[in-house]
This record gives structure tokens, sequence and C-alpha cells, in this order.
């Protein structure tokens, strides 16, 4: 899983928002599920379970939660960062933001602040089409990330959050597939 998330990666999740919220000195994050769209999925529950390193139960649990709320504490940026990305793979719209500002901000700053990082371009529904796959391993690993399911007819055109978009297409250019963003 790991293998996915490159120095480009990384950065293309890091973009935009939030803005550095405190100095990256701090050491421990909240990841913030700002939105689930595929709660029922079995990808969004994996995710969870290896974000939370619990059972199927605590996953299902934690997804059956209204939007937004706080899916784990104390991560460390890196696990902060890779829970974003499993989770945004599954088109669960998510943040981390420091413990710190979590467990000092009212509730009232907590909710405007979700609600305005929410409506960030970031994760604006985005479609893209998908012309090509390479048939080989890289391909079907693709697929599976990014799509959950095999096999795909392609073309085919989906609807993603911009961040998802943005990390698909990176990835289609270094697979040989051919992945084109058409409308924001």
């Amino acid at each position: 899983m790991s293998s996915w998330l490159d120095t480009e990666t990384k950065s293309l999740l890091s973009k935009e928002p939030p803005n550095k919220l405190a100095p990256s000195d701090i050491a421990e994050f909240s990841l913030v599920v700002l939105e689930c769209n595929d709660a029922e999925s079995e990808r969004a529950q994996r995710a969870v379970e290896r974000i939370c390193q619990g059972s199927h139960w605590i996953a299902k649990e934690n997804l059956g939660n209204a939007s937004p709320f706080v899916l784990q504490h104390g991560l460390s940026e890196a696990d902060a960062l890779l829970g974003q990305f499993e989770l945004i793979c599954c088109n669960i719209v998510s943040v981390f933001i420091p413990d710190e500002v979590i467990e000092n901000a009212k509730p009232e700053y907590l909710s405007e602040l979700y609600a305005t990082l929410l409506d960030s371009s970031e994760f604006t529904n985005t479609k893209l089409r998908i012309g090509s796959l390479p048939d080989n391993t890289q391909g079907a690993e693709f697929i599976v990330q990014f799509l959950g399911k095999e096999p795909l007819s392609c073309p085919v055109e989906i609807e993603v959050p911009f961040k998802k978009a943005r990390i698909m297409t990176h990835w289609a250019s270094k697979i040989g597939a051919e992945v084109l963003l058409l409308a924001r």
C-alpha cells in the first residue's frame, strides 16, 4: 500500500487544504472525515481498519458516524498522510489537523473549519475519463487501488474528488495509462 505514496503523491495530497495550521514539530494529528461517500464498501472498511488498527466491527462502527467526525487521534504526520491517501482512494474526504487544535478548539470553530475545508476546490467533484489501462500487473493494481473493482471496460468516465483525480492522473502517467481530467 505505501508504495503508492511516493514523493509526488505526498505533494499532491498536501497541496491544499489545509494550509499549515501549526508548526511541523507537533507530533500528533487527528484524521477527520469530512464526507463519507462510500462507507458501505469493503474497500472503505479495510482502509479504516488499517488506519485505526482495529477490527472489522470497529471500522463499520466508525464509518456509520455522521460526518464530520474524528476517525483517529494521535497519528504521526506520516501516518495521517497515509490515512488520508487510503481514504481519498475510497472517495472519502478527510483532512488531518493537529490534535492540539482538535482538543482545544470550540465546537463552533471546528464546525466552521470543517465546512470551509469541505468547500475547498480540492474536494470538488471532478470528471475523469479513463481511456486505457495497461494490461499488466500495474494496470490491475491501479484499478484495485483507485476504483476497487476489476475488470474495468475502458473507456469509462467517472466522477471523483479533485484531490483523487490529481493522484490518479499522476499514477496513470507513471504506469502508461490514459486518464484525462474532463471537467472540474
